[in-house]
């Protein structure tokens, strides 16, 4: 009788245990509050960014900085069982460029996938993330006033590689359909009845006058 209170009581205890081991689990999700560098591959491209959030009574806030000092609050935001998902807006010539983002958090670790909608045109690509020191949000790298004068090393290449690279939505004109031809876009322009553009330049391909 005494051997079965015994077990009865191990088993108990042994339930109890489990009980408040998975409570203690349950009760701490992943935190976004903090910063993250945000690193975006676009084919052989990677492009980093900076994202700050803030989590205050369940409503998820934040600023997304392509370039350090120049942010971009994030709409639409919210975290629903470790997934992040926001969206960003910016307006380019009387146009509205809308980006997704979708990322599961996994302690100090973003992972997923951004969505950029330019009219009915929708581009994706994989980005992650990683936990970073708040201070690289104000560390702006001034270009020199000439090309000589750049002193690049291991400490400033990220700042300068992403003061060089242009933005998304200067890249918009890469996603019109050129035709290389004068020939082709008379052709083209006729069978549409619409007006031709004619772009031309002139000088070398990598410094074009």
């Amino acid at each position: 009788m005494r051997r079965h209170s015994t077990a009865s009581l191990y088993l108990a205890l042994l339930c109890f245990a489990l009980l408040t081991c998975g409570s203690v689990l349950l009760a701490a999700p992943p935190k976004p509050t903090g910063t993250w560098k945000i690193k975006s591959n676009f084919g052989s491209r990677t492009r980093i960014s900076m994202l700050k959030l803030d989590l205050e009574e369940g409503q998820l806030t934040g600023e997304l900085f392509r370039r350090p000092g120049e942010g971009t609050k994030i709409e639409n935001a919210r975290i629903d069982d470790g997934v992040v998902t926001f969206q960003t807006r910016r307006t380019f010539r009387r146009q509205t460029f809308t980006t997704e983002y979708r990322g599961t958090i996994s302690g100090d670790t973003i992972q997923g996938q951004a969505e950029f909608k330019r009219g009915e045109q929708t581009r994706s690509w994989q980005w992650a993330a990683e936990r970073s020191d708040p201070s690289i949000l104000t560390a702006v790298a001034e270009a020199p006033p000439v090309a000589a004068d750049i002193d690049l090393s291991d400490d400033n290449y990220e700042a300068w590689r992403d003061h060089i690279l242009p933005e998304l939505s200067e890249m918009a004109w890469a996603e019109i359909p050129w035709l290389s031809t004068f020939k082709d876009g008379i052709l083209a322009a006729d069978a549409a009845d619409k007006p031709l553009l004619l772009w031309t330049m002139n000088g070398h391909p990598l410094g074009c006058t």
